[in-house]
């Protein structure tokens, strides 16, 4: 896998082997950011969450093009050493302890338990690439929860992979507004703005 585009463009990152996890593929992700850009101009200044991060390309494409922050969740612990490494890898540095907490935010654990730690991020863009088995009921309830726990600036674009077969119905919250869906092969991706205030 590598880095499309950005200050990191065309460098190689590392994904997790098995089945566990299901990276996104370089041509998925050149045509989500493409989108993207089309949509938001540019990653300037914007804070995001990458929600099951797998390698964390999402995220890291994110940073390589310019975001200021970013939020990686990860339960699987062998996995979230390879994203901290990928990061450590493209910023040069060898140490965990070099990590600037205020550009990059590993958080180890299950999503779902996790949104004390993920309070007041409000993040402007969130990625979700979750199992294909996970139904839509709990990726409504999660996007309720982080909505909640003020995970989401108003206005934040939301970004969901799932397999073209699977129900979708349902799969957002009053408080979220879909924008446009995109089917490439066996992937449907579903775009979707947060559109209530934070003190929801």
């Amino acid at each position: 896998m590598r880095i499309i585009a950005g200050k990191w463009g065309g460098r190689r990152i590392t994904a997790p082997s098995g089945q566990d996890t299901r990276p996104t593929g370089d041509r998925m992700r050149e045509s989500l950011f493409s989108s993207l850009h089309s949509r938001i101009g540019s990653f300037e200044s914007l804070r995001v969450l990458d929600g099951f991060a797998g390698s964390g390309a999402l995220g890291l494409e994110a940073l390589s093009r310019g975001a200021a922050f970013l939020a990686s969740v990860e339960s699987n612990p062998k996995t979230c050493r390879i994203i901290e490494d990928n990061y450590m890898n493209l910023q040069g540095i060898s140490h965990s302890s070099d990590i600037n907490p205020e550009q990059f935010r590993l958080c180890r654990g299950d999503i779902f338990k996790l949104s004390p730690r993920l309070q007041n991020l409000a993040v402007d863009i969130a990625f979700f690439d979750p199992p294909y088995d996970l139904s839509a009921d709990k990726m409504h309830d999660l996007l309720q929860q982080l909505a909640e726990t003020k995970v989401f600036a108003y206005g934040a674009l939301i970004i969901i992979e799932r397999a073209k077969t699977v129900q979708s119905e349902d799969l957002l919250p009053s408080s979220f507004t879909e924008l446009d869906t995109k089917t490439k092969g066996s992937t449907t991706l579903h775009f979707a703005r947060f559109d209530a205030q934070l003190n929801v």
